[in-house]
């Protein structure tokens, strides 16, 4: 049979406690092919006694469709059973293949597999991560000063995944690795700086998926929320709402506002709103056109008139828009493959902060990616040691 060479109950501890050197050293546990037949039993006596014992010991693995499955038809079983399962009885799923030796599991045991199979992904996504990142280190490439994210001056790549690869092979997969401090009941105007994003934070598992050649999105909950909800045009009555609510987040004084903006869950595009000049940018590194853009547009113009009106009010002014907004598309410069989008939107909003011209420095997307990942976790870091002093 396709056994783990560990008890799942084992793995499933190995997953929080085992260092990043030795996890990308791992092999994934072979799973179950899918010819594997889950079928759901009612167990007593000794029969359940010696499946409760064997359930221990388990070490074959289902695949996710195939846990998908096995959870359904046990929870099907407990809602179709009259009057309940009898005391001393106990649902369980049997799995058989061919002519093995039927294996008897729990909910628990089902539990149990799908955090190894979370400990698989993390196998696989941190071996993919440390082979690019490994990719680094004969580079002679120096990152410019203004997009070396950490210190501002220029770095050596190499050295740069050098110390990614050095910090992370110390860490465990639960590890928070940067976080921003969470709200608390009466904080001062001071800490509403960090506005909506308070309290959110990343882990090491968080750090492994970015490190790759892979598109990543969390898609649906972005600044945007005013002008797509995955692929679907917002109203403009929902829009307004949204943009009131994204407002109520900051503090009236802000001026300036920057976010990123993700189209179709297939691209990423940055946006800044500047008040006092009334100028909106939308930045897109893939260039070209599309009705989802212009819709963008529209919707950054309501940000930007509810914006203005909300400063004004603070300001003793008119309670009205005063600007012929001016909006600007910008495509410089290109990403040069098909995933980096979202490193140099990001990379865009960074320059506009610090008062710099990305479109006149020379870009490779993956050593953005490295730079913000180096970034979060030497700060991160610094910061996790100065809440903890």
């Amino acid at each position: 049979m396709h056994a783990a060479p560990e008890r799942l109950w084992a793995l499933e501890r190995a997953a929080s406690r085992m260092r990043m050197d030795q996890v990308w050293r791992r092999l994934p546990v072979p799973l179950l092919p899918h010819s594997t037949i889950a079928s759901v039993v009612l167990l007593s006596g000794p029969a359940l006694s010696a499946a409760a014992r064997a359930s221990t010991k388990v070490r074959v693995l289902l695949s996710r469709p195939k846990l998908k499955e096995a959870f359904d038809a046990l929870a099907a079983a407990e809602r179709t059973t009259i009057g309940g399962v009898p005391a001393g009885h106990e649902l369980a799923v049997m799995l058989t293949l061919g002519e093995h030796d039927a294996v008897y599991v729990f909910s628990s045991t089902l539990m149990q597999m799908s955090s190894v199979l979370a400990f698989n992904e993390s196998i696989l996504s941190s071996n993919t991560f440390i082979s690019w990142v490994g990719e680094f280190a004969s580079s002679t490439a120096h990152l410019p000063a203004v997009l070396n994210f950490l210190t501002g001056e220029p770095m050596a790549v190499a050295v740069m995944a050098e110390e990614i690869h050095t910090d992370m092979a110390g860490r465990l997969l639960p590890d928070c690795v940067w976080a921003l401090p969470g709200a608390r009941r009466g904080a001062v105007t001071t800490e509403r700086q960090v506005g909506a994003f308070r309290g959110l934070s990343a882990n090491v598992q968080d750090v492994c998926d970015a490190g790759q050649r892979e598109f990543l999105s969390n898609a649906t909950s972005q600044s945007a929320s005013f002008t797509h909800i995955v692929d679907k045009e917002v109203s403009m009555e929902t829009s307004l709402r949204a943009v009131l609510d994204v407002l109520d987040s900051w503090d009236s004084s802000v001026t300036q506002f920057v976010m990123l903006v993700n189209i179709g869950n297939v691209h990423w595009v940055s946006a800044t709103v500047s008040l006092l000049p009334g100028r909106v940018v939308l930045y897109d590194s893939s260039g070209g056109s599309s009705r989802a853009k212009t819709h963008i547009i529209s919707r950054l113009l309501l940000f930007a008139h509810q914006a203005e009106m909300r400063w004004r009010a603070t300001q003793g002014g008119a309670l009205v828009a005063v600007h012929e907004w001016a909006v600007d598309e910008v495509n410089t410069p290109r990403q040069q493959d098909p995933y980096n989008c979202g490193l140099f939107a990001f990379a865009y909003i960074w320059c506009y902060v610090h008062g710099q011209d990305l479109s006149s420095l020379s870009v490779v997307g993956d050593q953005l990616r490295l730079s913000l990942i180096f970034f979060v976790l030497k700060c991160g870091g610094a910061r996790l040691k100065k809440q903890c002093t």
